[in-house]
């Protein structure tokens, strides 16, 4: 592991991102069955997420560690998988999913 792995610091956020990400895919899929406060926790879940991964983000881009460099291929290939058009920055991605998050949080509350 690099030195930038082996930062405490960096070591928390991850295990945190990894802990938020297993509650919102335990929970993803009752989703649709979920009443409002149940639907404002899992997008409040996914807002957690999503500040914790800008913020790890610009860790990664921050640093001249090799491993941290790719990590942002990594976030951004994964972005890819998931539909997100190929030819934006991660900042762009950013900014998309952030969109997504506020559009998905718009239509829970007309629906109330």
């Amino acid at each position: 592991m690099s030195d930038f792995f082996d930062s405490e610091i960096v070591q928390e956020e991850i295990a945190t991102i990894g802990a938020l990400q297993q509650r919102i895919l335990q929970s993803t899929l009752a989703y649709p069955n979920y009443d409002y406060e149940q639907k404002k926790y899992h997008i409040q879940l996914l807002k957690d997420l999503f500040e914790k991964q800008k913020i790890l983000y610009m860790r990664f881009s921050l640093s001249d560690d090799p491993d941290a460099r790719s990590m942002i291929d990594r976030m951004k290939s994964v972005a890819v998988r998931m539909g997100i058009p190929a030819n934006l920055t991660m900042l762009e991605i950013f900014e998309f999913l952030q969109n997504k998050i506020d559009n998905m949080e718009a239509s829970l509350d007309k629906q109330r």
